[in-house]
């Protein structure tokens, strides 16, 4: 009997701790549950997320995930879905009506492997992103992308997976960045470049990824950011399926034809100069030539007209009316 078929009908305790509401998320490495624990600091129980790790996932990746998880939530939890626990080969107990059910020993008798965080209440990006977002709406959660991304480069860390799925809407509508399984740490001189390859979303992936060339990890992340501002800007399009020179949109980059690489798009409304020259800038073939966190922080784009935080909220719930609808 599965996981998620008992739960319907059973509580699934994880470790002693996390019981188990609903199966919120799977990916090729790990399921994701919504839970509830016992928090001893305030005597309540609260919600956070599970991630439990399948069987055949690598212990190398994740003893890798545990240390980046807990390397960047020692820095600014502002921006990072917070990390509230881990454990290697925790138990699992099945509980039906208040007493442990023997008829699923063989899975009390699993060993898994597993990373509380924070519970995004509001879910992902992706969710909200069926229509483009206004361009002062896009700024606002742009910003909070970005210095989410800066916090990681602080920490020495570059992400390696950016994309509309791993940024979190949490409580009070927080936009936090979280899936730290592709993340590594980055070279502080800079003189060394990264050399494995399988990696990230090919359709996010910088071309010196694709290519599979050594890269600047830092670079990588700027031009994956520059692909996820495109697709909030578009109602979730990528502007090309593999940043390559075999690509036809792509290849418009490559060439600096920056009118031919707008123009193959057709938008409800009319982007600004501003805009497209940000992205431009940040989804550059040669990983030297594109701006760094501080030029894009600076740039004429995010200079002014930031729509408020109530503006924000209240579009990503018209929006995500409308998807359900």
């Amino acid at each position: 009997m599965t996981m998620q078929t008992l739960i319907k009908n059973s509580n699934l305790i994880i470790d002693s701790k996390y019981t188990l509401i609903s199966q919120i998320g799977t990916g090729g490495s790990s399921d994701i549950y919504q839970c509830k624990f016992f928090n001893y600091t305030n005597s309540e129980y609260e919600e956070c997320a599970l991630k439990i790790y399948k069987n055949y996932y690598p212990d190398c990746y994740l003893n890798n995930e545990i240390k980046m998880n807990v390397k960047v939530n020692n820095s600014n939890n502002s921006y990072i879905l917070n990390t509230l626990s881990f454990k290697t080969g925790a138990k699992i107990k099945v509980i039906d009506n208040g007493k442990s059910n023997k008829n699923n020993q063989d899975l009390s008798n699993q060993k898994i492997n597993y990373i509380a965080m924070e519970y995004a209440k509001y879910g992902d990006l992706q969710q909200y992103l069926f229509r483009p977002l206004r361009e002062n709406i896009a700024k606002f959660i742009f910003l909070q992308i970005l210095l989410s991304v800066e916090t990681c480069h602080i920490a020495n860390i570059v992400h390696r997976d950016l994309k509309p799925e791993n940024i979190f809407i949490c409580e009070s509508f927080q936009i936090k960045l979280g899936d730290f399984g592709h993340a590594t740490m980055k070279n502080e001189s800079f003189s060394e470049y990264l050399t494995d390859y399988n990696i990230g979303t090919t359709c996010y992936n910088a071309p010196e990824i694709n290519e599979r060339v050594p890269y600047k990890g830092v670079s990588t992340d700027i031009f994956s950011l520059g692909v996820l501002l495109f697709t909030i800007i578009s109602g979730g399009l990528q502007p090309f399926e593999k940043a390559s020179i075999e690509d036809e949109s792509y290849i418009n980059i490559i060439k600096n034809d920056y009118d031919q690489f707008w123009d193959s798009f057709d938008f409800s409304y009319n982007l600004s100069e501003d805009l497209k020259d940000l992205i431009n800038c940040m989804l550059a073939y040669d990983q030297d030539e594109r701006f760094d966190i501080p030029t894009i922080k600076s740039s004429n784009w995010l200079e002014s007209n930031i729509a408020s935080k109530e503006e924000v909220v209240n579009e990503l719930q018209r929006n995500k009316i409308r998807c359900v609808l």
